[in-house]
């Protein structure tokens, strides 16, 4: 089982990734949702996940700061950005913290596809 986490402050985007990812496979399962990088890491403090989806502007920690937390603390967890921000300095910060994948919001059911396929295919 691999457990997922969805760090997204707007709750019709957070259901609608979730949704994207169950029907991924019966192998992924999102196993907590948060509003923001604080409540995220919280949550990972007392519990393993395997993959983190996080949007970048959130309040209180964002998705860039959450990024750098977990690649400090949890080095095995691996890491998508989503974003509606296609700013080149976003992408850059995001790669310094070994963040896997930078998506632009809308995403479609293939292109989550083609990167599910692409992080689980070793």
């Amino acid at each position: 089982m691999i457990r997922v986490m969805v760090v997204e402050d707007e709750p019709p985007i957070q259901k609608s990734i979730c949704m994207l990812l169950e029907e991924y496979s019966e192998t992924l399962q999102v196993v907590h949702t948060a509003i923001n990088g604080l409540r995220a890491l919280e949550y990972l403090e007392q519990n393993p996940v395997d993959l983190i989806f996080t949007d970048v502007k959130m309040p209180l920690m964002s998705g860039l700061d959450l990024a750098k937390e977990v690649y400090k603390r949890f080095p095995s967890v691996t890491m998508v950005i989503i974003s509606g921000f296609s700013e080149f300095e976003f992408a850059r910060t995001a790669l310094q913290y070994g963040v896997r994948e930078y998506l632009l919001k809308p995403i479609s059911r293939e292109r989550m596809q083609e990167l599910l396929a692409s992080l689980f295919e070793d």
